[in-house]
């Protein structure tokens, strides 16, 4: 028995509308495969990216969290696009390993990394 894959992740978001707006207009996320009040849903190859209503917050100090990582074939021009619209860029592209990564937060302050495979 072993773990395959990881088949989902997703964001608690305060404000839907608002994430949406950011998650698919400037990240560049696709039509969403699930669409309810409390849960979007965005199906990427193999995996899932959704987004979640908050209903209840982790207390200050719970932790840091995971950072979720998104592969991109446009690093540059993703994270100009992120900046341009006042995305907080917490790691600027840099080369590591044989690709080109960044991270940025999202208007929740949750933390996401692009990737760039060479």
């Amino acid at each position: 028995m072993s773990i395959l894959r990881i088949r989902a992740a997703f964001v608690y978001v305060e404000d839907m509308k608002a994430a949406r707006q950011f998650y698919e207009g400037v990240v560049g996320l696709p039509a969403p495969a699930v669409d309810t009040p409390k849960w979007v849903q965005y199906d990427l190859d193999v995996s899932a990216f959704a987004l979640h209503l908050a209903t209840q917050r982790a207390p200050a100090g719970a932790g840091r969290g995971a950072v979720i990582c998104l592969e991109v074939d446009d690093l540059g021009q993703r994270i100009e696009r992120l900046h341009s619209h006042g995305a907080t860029i917490t790691m600027p592209p840099r080369e590591e390993h044989g690709y080109q990564l960044a991270e940025f937060e999202d208007p929740d302050g949750n933390r996401l990394r692009l990737i760039q495979l060479q």
